[in-house]
């Protein structure tokens, strides 16, 4: 994939999000993010919620930024694609955002990833409980998407090895 050129990954928005408030980032295959309140309307939205649901979902704006920019961006830029994160991500029942900056950019326990739960289910010692952990796999991860990040800290994918 070209500098600049992006796969748009599979955004569910719903029109319960902001009452349930549970997103989930599913990035076991092609990236998907189910639950949303809204699609991002740029594909650096979609990214930034993907970095922090893999980040612990947290990180400091130098952080994001050496991650999301290594080349930089404006703050302006930078402060737009986290405003366009946040209204994609909503409201919990209490009409606090999902994303949020405390010290940093935060999400909420409310958003979680396929990966979190896979790692959960892996663990167990039950036989039945690891093939539940497998079929949370749908695929290359990541799948088409080819974040510079991904693949430098070694989750996605890369020419058929490594990954999650």
């Amino acid at each position: 994939m070209l500098e600049g050129e992006s796969v748009e990954p599979s955004v569910a928005p719903s029109a319960e999000a902001t009452l349930l408030a549970t997103v989930e980032v599913g990035v076991l295959g092609p990236l998907e993010i189910r639950g949303i309140a809204a699609a991002p309307q740029r594909s650096k939205a979609t990214e930034l919620i993907a970095w922090l649901v893999l980040h612990n979902r947290h990180g400091s704006t130098d952080e994001v930024a050496t991650a999301l920019w290594p080349m930089g961006a404006s703050e302006g830029s930078q402060h737009n694609v986290i405003w366009d994160a946040r209204r994609a991500l909503g409201e919990d029942a209490d009409g606090n955002s999902l994303l949020v900056r405390e010290g940093g950019l935060k999400l909420s326990p409310l958003v979680t990833s396929d990966w979190a739960h896979f790692r959960e289910l892996a663990c167990c010692d039950d036989r039945d409980t690891r093939v539940a952990a497998l079929s949370l796999v749908r695929g290359k991860p990541f799948g088409d998407v080819d974040w510079p990040w991904s693949t430098v800290e070694g989750l996605a994918a890369t020419n058929g090895g490594g990954g999650l």
